[in-house]
């Protein structure tokens, strides 16, 4: 389910009800493409963040550890107050995909460049490297939701934080 409100929170394409014109988020339009009535990837992040605020209170928090790590990332800038003292205490994570996915986080929710860290991420695997390579053109901000999201995922199915 945290893997699920991270991907809608970083949705950068929309179909909105009753329409047949595909909608992009400001990153990804083109000079040409339709301005959205409203920023939907704003309303999709401000949603999940809103909805997963009281995670950070809660002792079961630990159970989806990766999914949490990629919301987090997914809603930087809106971070609820309680999870940057969670998110510390997984920095030191013996698993070194969280351990990045979580520095990562805390530059975007810092509004630092996650630049280095993304480089550290792409040390991990050839598939991360080539991730990283193949998306530079995007928003550094947009590609590291993308690789948290997806370093995350793979420690979800290994089942291990």
């Amino acid at each position: 389910m945290a893997l699920l409100l991270a991907s809608i929170a970083s949705a950068d394409s929309f179909l909105l009800g009753g329409e047949i014109t595909g909608w992009r988020a400001a990153w990804g339009r083109g000079a040409d493409d339709p301005t959205p009535p409203r920023d939907v990837a704003e309303d999709c992040r401000a949603a999940v963040a809103t909805a997963t605020e009281g995670w950070w209170h809660s002792p079961l928090i630990e159970a989806v550890r990766p999914g949490a790590v990629a919301v987090a990332d997914a809603v930087a800038s809106t971070l609820p107050t309680a999870a940057p003292v969670v998110l510390r205490e997984w920095s030191c994570s013996p698993d070194r995909r969280v351990a990045i996915a979580v520095a990562i986080t805390d530059d975007l929710a810092r509004g630092a460049d996650p630049a280095q860290r993304l480089r550290e991420a792409g040390t991990l695997d050839d598939e991360i490297a080539d991730m990283v390579a193949s998306l530079a053109d995007f928003p550094p901000d947009v590609l590291a939701v993308q690789v948290v999201l997806e370093l995350c995922s793979r420690v979800a199915a290994d089942g291990r934080s």
